[in-house]
């Protein structure tokens, strides 16, 4: 097997769009039904932001210097993280 280099996201930028999400999430179930009346459709958004920001959030890794990280997904090797950090 040859190693790769997986695919990789500053883990700032990434914290942002989660914090984004869950703030939407807030929007969404919190917000906007005191400012309108209950909505089916803002209920749907609320649910699917908050179960992005959740997916999202559980990929954060750290990798300490000199170390790696493997990716892999539902099994299947996507490569490795060598450079240290968030």
């Amino acid at each position: 097997m040859k190693e790769s280099k997986a695919w990789k996201v500053n883990g700032f930028l990434a914290l942002v769009l989660v914090l984004l999400l869950y703030g939407g999430f807030v929007y969404f179930i919190v917000i906007q039904p005191v400012q309108h009346a209950f909505s089916w459709p803002a209920t749907l958004a609320s649910i699917v932001t908050f179960l992005l920001a959740t997916i999202l959030a559980s990929g954060f890794t750290v990798v300490q210097p000199n170390l790696a990280r493997v990716v892999i997904f539902f099994g299947r090797y996507l490569g490795s993280v060598r450079e240290s950090g968030f």
